[in-house]
């Protein structure tokens, strides 16, 4: 009787250390810190022919009042509100007054209104400390990589001024 009631015991303490596991589990998980924001490398080139280079680049959507790594564009066929994940874009260049043209890194192209307007505020770091450009500003930015480089390559990433050069 004795050697069952051990036994008894013996699996009784196994479940309770599987308890105690689960319960600190929620503890545990919440000490886990996220992955920090991925950093992207962009050349912006603004309407007065002037070409900024960034880092830790984002779009600030004034309208939320938020960071991130996508944001919100707007399609120009049929308005419907999309989110643009920073990864895809290659480059995005100004074609029209509301039309932007953005190449993504597969090789497609799609335009998009509300891309470059005044609800959305582009940010980042250069050699001089935080910049902040409103976007009726830019016509167009290039992401970049490690070297500097762009990712599409430098011909098809290529910005055309829109005032003439001298």
């Amino acid at each position: 009787v004795r050697a069952n009631f051990l036994k008894k015991q013996e699996v009784n303490m196994k479940y309770r250390y599987f308890l105690l596991l689960f319960a600190l589990s929620p503890v545990l998980f919440s000490c886990v810190t996220p992955p920090p924001p991925r950093s992207y490398s962009v050349q912006v080139h603004t309407v007065d022919n002037l070409q900024i280079n960034l880092c830790n680049f984002k779009v600030f959507e004034k309208n939320y009042n938020l960071e991130s790594e996508g944001f919100s564009a707007r399609w120009r066929q049929s308005l419907k509100l999309v989110r643009l994940p920073f990864d895809d874009i290659a480059s995005a260049r100004k074609i029209g007054k509301f039309v932007t043209r953005v190449k993504f890194r597969n090789g497609t192209e799609d335009d998009f209104t509300e891309f470059f307007i005044d609800k959305y505020n582009l940010m980042g770091w250069s050699e001089h400390g935080p910049v902040e450009i409103n976007a009726t500003l830019v016509r167009g930015i290039v992401f970049v990589d490690e070297d500097g480089q762009p990712v599409e390559g430098r011909d098809s990433s290529f910005i055309p001024p829109i005032i003439p050069l001298p």
